[in-house]
């Protein structure tokens, strides 16, 4: 178990109701945050130390309201960007809606929540990004969108790393592989199209298993913790060995 943080530090979790945002969200409060979960579905109120509300990270004034909302619970000391979404987009057919949308959810709602929090968090704290697998690989020939959303957020990680390094706070990327838990959109779909999902993550991944939500979220406590204050600008990869290969 990672050290505690001090009484009363504070955590934003976009996305925070989804399948990697509610086991992030889960993974702070152990470590002894109060966590602001924001969605475009949750609904508000307080359930012990977590609190929920909405966000729309296409809007600026939804999330600068999230992160106002979030420092008016403590000091901000975390921040992670778990929102996003995936649709099927093939080179030659995708949509401009899939792409816009993808790209302003992923890619433009993580630089939303950076550019607000960036002045707000408090100095040591940390920013974790949720990239991908897809970011750095193209093994799947349906995902140019999201591929190159989250290959934007790692690009955006490294940015905000050095500008707030002269304040120690610290900007990180995770990067997951293939998960237990599909995606919303259309991450259900994209996965059907693997065909045979178990021999094909044993054919993608060395450790021949999906990851699940849980390794991710210690790995996002891990990089938000103190333990990880050295660490700065990096995507850590959680993806069973896929990017060795």
């Amino acid at each position: 178990m990672i050290a505690k943080q001090d009484p009363g530090a504070v955590a934003l979790v976009t996305g925070g109701t989804g399948g990697v945002g509610a086991a992030v969200v889960q993974r702070l409060v152990e470590d002894g945050y109060r966590v602001l979960a924001v969605s475009r579905s949750a609904e508000v109120r307080d359930d012990g130390p977590v609190s929920y509300r909405p966000i729309d990270v296409r809007e600026r004034k939804s999330v600068d309201a999230a992160v106002e909302a979030a420092c008016g619970l403590g000091p901000l000391r975390a921040v992670v960007t778990c929102h996003g979404v995936v649709f099927k987009t093939p080179p030659e057919t995708m949509s401009e809606e899939d792409l816009v949308t993808t790209l302003d959810i992923n890619l433009a709602g993580t630089a939303r929540v950076c550019r607000a929090a960036a002045s707000r968090i408090r100095d040591h704290g940390a920013i974790v990004t949720v990239s991908s697998v897809g970011g750095s690989r193209g093994w799947s020939s349906d995902g140019i969108a999201y591929g190159a959303s989250k290959a934007g957020i790692e690009a955006l990680t490294r940015y905000y790393a050095v500008a707030l390094a002269p304040r120690s706070v610290r900007v990180n990327a995770v990067v997951p592989g293939p998960l237990e838990h599909p995606m919303a959109g259309t991450g259900t779909e994209v996965r059907e199209a693997l065909g045979d999902f178990d021999a094909a993550i044993k054919a993608l991944i060395p450790l021949g298993r999906p990851l699940n939500l849980r390794e991710v979220a210690d790995t996002v406590g891990f990089l938000a913790s103190s333990q990880a204050s050295g660490i700065t600008g990096a995507a850590v990869p959680v993806e069973g060995g896929l990017l060795a290969k």
